[in-house]
């Protein structure tokens, strides 16, 4: 009965059963069970524990939630390899957002370097939009020199540029400035 095993999940998760948490996201319980036991796990799985579950995981929600739990855990590894690994844009966006909540001189560079290799546009909105949260001027820098093709994304960013300049961040009214002396 599903009733029955939502109801045992939490004594497993307020135990700090971690086994049998794990054997349930395993197993071929219902959907509801699994979500329930991956929300218990969340605090009490390492992120490679996580990772190993995630790597054989066939439902977006679920991979979607273990995505969220990685972000909760900071775990930057797990994050890069999802947006490494993983082709379907929701899933890579929301493991950009869950970067893009953690700080700066961790997780700018990879914003950054993902920047130029992804395709997506929506991703590569995500990506504006998570530097743009961590306030990382320089990273938004490095990407507007480097995009040539989108206008719109251009625009996007040297808004967010422009918006920390207006705030007194002295590298983005370099930026602006240069912009406006260019040849």
């Amino acid at each position: 009965d599903v009733n029955v095993k939502g109801a045992i999940i939490p004594a497993y998760g307020s135990t700090g059963d971690t086994v049998s948490l794990i054997n349930i996201m395993k197993g071929d319980s219902p959907i509801v069970i699994r979500q329930s036991a991956l929300s218990s796990l969340g605090n009490l799985a390492s992120p490679q524990d996580l990772w190993a579950l995630y790597e054989k995981e066939q439902d977006k929600d679920l991979r979607l939630q273990m995505v969220s739990s990685f972000g909760s855990m900071g775990a930057i590894d797990q994050l890069s390899q999802v947006l490494k690994t993983d082709k379907d844009p929701q899933i890579r966006q929301r493991a950009i957002r869950s970067l893009g909540n953690m700080r700066t001189e961790k997780t700018g560079t990879i914003l950054v370097d993902l920047y130029s290799t992804e395709t997506d546009v929506d991703s590569r909105k995500a990506v504006i939009s998570a530097l743009g949260s961590q306030n990382n001027a320089e990273g938004l820098i490095s990407i507007a020199r480097k995009e040539t093709k989108d206008v719109e994304l251009k625009k996007d960013i040297v808004t967010r540029i422009m918006n920390m300049a207006t705030k007194g961040n002295k590298a983005a009214s370099d930026f602006l400035l240069d912009l406006l002396i260019v040849k």
